[in-house]
């Protein structure tokens, strides 16, 4: 037979290392992918472009600010089969809108309590302005809706929600919850510290002890106010102890 050489059998053995490779990280993240999307009896794969992900035309999308996945914030998806654009979910660790969840609420219960919808992030409220009723949401990407916005009470939010197909998060249940809500600072001894967004709701407050809560505790402290906690051990928040 045909002799390789010794150059040709490194490169050989590099392709299929790195075939090997993949195949785990790939193993790896589709273990793990059910954990990052809102709960779907189905996804609606005809929907151009990611969850949160802008639409700059012609099949090509941008993603927000807060995305933190392995590939490039700009894509293009014209073309793309609904087999393609699993792939590319599984992937990149974005997710792909619920069908059938025109209005925002048919597929799980909304957190309605959160600050912003999702696509949106929350503004730094000024040291005189801290505590203010409500927070202001500013879109991470272009939007055909108000760039900034604010919301007075539930009826405003449903309203947004449905008119310009921007969803709150799906409401999660964990096991154990991590000692801190969702982006704010563990201090130590169980102290948690709020962001400079956080607004302030009634009985609530930015620097909180969580020492001994229990699961049942945190659930009625984020309805209360406005908070989410992860689940422990994800989002980067520290475990009890």
């Amino acid at each position: 037979g045909a002799k390789v050489s010794q150059d040709d059998s490194l490169a050989v053995a590099k392709q299929a290392a790195l075939a090997a490779r993949r195949k785990r990280v790939l193993k790896r993240k589709l273990a793990t992918m059910g954990d990052e999307c809102d709960p779907c009896s189905k996804r609606d794969y005809s929907s151009v472009c990611p969850q949160g992900w802008g639409d700059l035309g012609n099949g090509l999308c941008e993603a927000n600010k807060t995305y933190e996945g392995y590939c490039d914030r700009q894509q293009s998806f014209d073309g793309l089969t609904a087999d393609d654009k699993r792939d590319f979910e599984t992937l990149c660790q974005v997710c792909w809108p619920c069908a059938g969840d025109g209005e925002g609420f048919a597929e799980c219960e909304r957190a309605l309590e959160l600050p912003c919808p999702q696509g949106y992030s929350p503004v730094d409220i000024a040291y005189f302005d801290y505590g203010a009723a409500n927070a202001s949401c500013l879109a991470d990407v272009d939007t055909e809706c108000e760039p900034v916005v604010s919301f007075a009470g539930l009826s405003d939010k449903i309203e947004f929600s449905r008119r310009c197909d921007a969803h709150w998060k799906c409401r999660k249940e964990c096991v154990v919850y991590a000692v801190c809500p969702t982006d704010w600072v563990h201090i130590g001894e169980s102290i948690c510290v709020a962001p400079m967004s956080y607004a302030k709701k009634e009985g609530c407050s930015s620097l909180q002890s969580f020492r001994d809560w229990t699961r049942g505790m945190k659930e009625t402290f984020a309805r209360q106010c406005a908070v989410e906690f992860p689940c422990e051990g994800r989002d980067g928040n520290d475990s009890d102890g």
